[in-house]
């Protein structure tokens, strides 16, 4: 797998590649983070500490929602890696003051 025109979110795979997605570290944030797969309540909030596994068997989306627990002070980064191997790199951020949840989306592309 690589990032698309070096964007960490958007991802072109193997068909059919493997893909974990994991919170790889976390400051202030909840124990739960909420995965969307494809628009679907699945995987749905899934332990930060868990990895969240799945098949590109066509154009993927997954949607994640991350919760921080006070008002500022909170950071997160999560990696994309693939069975087909690649060199994508983490996506991180920081809590803007008054800040109280991240969302973001992967896309997972095939050629």
């Amino acid at each position: 797998m690589r990032m698309i025109e070096g964007d960490p979110l958007d991802i072109q795979c193997d068909l059919d590649e493997d893909i974990t997605v994991v919170v790889t570290k976390s400051i202030g944030i909840h124990e739960f983070v909420n995965y969307s797969l494809d628009g679907s309540s699945s995987p749905g909030p899934v332990s930060k500490d868990t990895p969240v596994k799945f098949k590109v068997n066509k154009r993927r989306k997954l949607g994640v929602l991350i919760n921080y627990a006070d008002s500022s002070g909170g950071s997160f980064e999560i990696k994309a890696t693939g069975s087909g191997g690649g060199d994508v790199p983490p996506f991180a951020d920081d809590q803007a003051s008054g800040e109280h949840f991240d969302q973001f989306i992967y896309t997972f592309n095939i050629p």
